[in-house]
């Protein structure tokens, strides 16, 4: 009864023991499934190939644990590699850009001297109107101080003519102001955006 029952102990044990395939997917249980596929894939597919079974694939390549391990050692080492070379290429790339920066640095103050005078030249104009005016209305006053001692007409001329030129230019300053707050919040806004960028490219250094 015993000798009938060895064999059939036997049949059930290797019948259930898992294959040297299945050991190596369970021991990648760790590796992202994708990654766990391609390799169990890989190495039946080498199995397959060189004809060998579990026994004679243990001899050639280790236990599926070892094998396990030196796969996940593998993987580390490689991911390793691809952050240190990510890290040296961004370098490189922030290198460039600084230099690219200070070489085109001159290009972009031109151009913001030239964006700093256009926007400020509406209210500039307006201002030195109203200089303008303010200084001739005060020469054209006191020419009607003078001229009406001699000529009450004409006297009344001139300094009414002085009173209009100081009417206007009282005209022209809330619109010399708006221009000029509109002008201050360009600048401001365009040097935070110069700064901004210069510190950008310091950074990258």
């Amino acid at each position: 009864m015993t000798g009938e029952l060895l064999p059939a102990r036997s049949m059930a044990y290797w019948e259930n023991k898992m294959t040297y395939i299945e050991e190596l997917e369970q021991a990648l249980g760790r590796l992202k499934t994708g990654e766990r596929e391609q390799f169990v894939q890989h190495y039946a597919d080498y199995l397959n190939n060189h004809q060998l079974d579990d026994w004679a694939a243990r001899k050639t390549l280790g236990t599926p644990a070892e094998l396990a391990e030196k796969i996940q050692v593998r993987l580390a080492n490689q991911e390793f590699a691809d952050q240190d070379s990510d890290k040296t290429t961004n370098q490189g790339h922030a290198g460039h850009f600084s230099w690219l920066m200070w070489l085109t640095a001159p290009l972009y103050l031109g151009l913001f001297v030239v964006l700093f005078f256009l926007v400020w030249l509406p209210s500039l104009l307006i201002w030195s109107l109203m200089v303008v005016f303010i200084l001739a209305a005060a020469f054209v006053g006191v020419a009607g101080v003078v001229v009406v001692a001699q000529s009450l007409w004409g006297g009344a001329f001139y300094i009414g003519l002085a009173l209009l030129m100081l009417g206007v230019m009282f005209l022209l300053s809330p619109l010399a102001t708006f221009f000029s707050m509109k002008s201050t919040d360009w600048t401001r806004y365009a040097g935070s955006r110069v700064m901004k960028r210069l510190k950008k490219g310091l950074n990258h250094e």
